[in-house]
């Protein structure tokens, strides 16, 4: 259960959202472009009957719409906190990379325990390294996240 993934490194019970004034400033950046993304997506307009239900602009704003309403659980991994400028070796980008996998897998762990049909987390990554980009972020992601997630079913 979920009280044994709380006594095992590297795994950790993380709160909903951060409490400091800083990540909930990223968070709340976050959101009002993720709003704006979706205001920005054009509505089609309906002429005829038969173009009722083929709108795929409607079913893309949808979609977006209930990917925002899904998020429960905000993290923020500030970047800065892992780069530091007087190390010139990758330890602090692999100590960040470290520490995104189990925020990830953390709350991975808690949303199966909970066993809540469409809800998520959303790990926000401001200030990450320059040469950090968002083909790294996928990357990551994929062989991380997503294709572990496939082998154990």
């Amino acid at each position: 259960g979920i009280s044994t993934l709380e006594n095992r490194n590297p795994w950790r019970l993380l709160p909903s959202k951060p409490e400091e004034a800083q990540p909930l400033s990223h968070i709340g950046t976050f959101l009002d472009e993720w709003q704006r993304s979706l205001l920005d997506i054009p509505i089609d307009t309906l002429t005829k009957e038969e173009d009722i239900g083929k709108g795929n602009n409607d079913l893309h704003f949808l979609e977006e719409g209930r990917r925002v309403i899904a998020v429960t659980r905000f993290h923020v991994l500030d970047g800065d906190d892992y780069n530091t400028s007087s190390s010139s070796n990758n330890n602090d980008n692999d100590e960040w990379e470290m520490e995104l996998f189990r925020t990830c897998w953390s709350e991975m762990g808690k949303l199966m325990s909970e066993d809540v049909i469409d809800t998520g987390s959303l790990v926000v990554l401001p200030n990450t390294n320059n040469d950090l980009t968002l083909g790294d972020v996928q990357r990551f992601v994929q062989t991380k996240l997503v294709q572990p997630a496939e082998w154990m079913g």
